[in-house]
């Protein structure tokens, strides 16, 4: 039972994390398109 919530816990942290690391790759991802050109 522990290891479910757990499990759960973590789920939560990532999906409210996500939004945060869909912006930090972008940004990453248009620096590096510059470097590209």
């Amino acid at each position: 039972m522990t290891r479910n919530r757990r499990k759960d816990q973590d789920r939560i942290i990532l999906a409210g994390a996500s939004p945060f690391m869909n912006e930090v790759l972008r940004a990453a991802y248009e620096e590096l398109s510059e470097l590209e050109d």
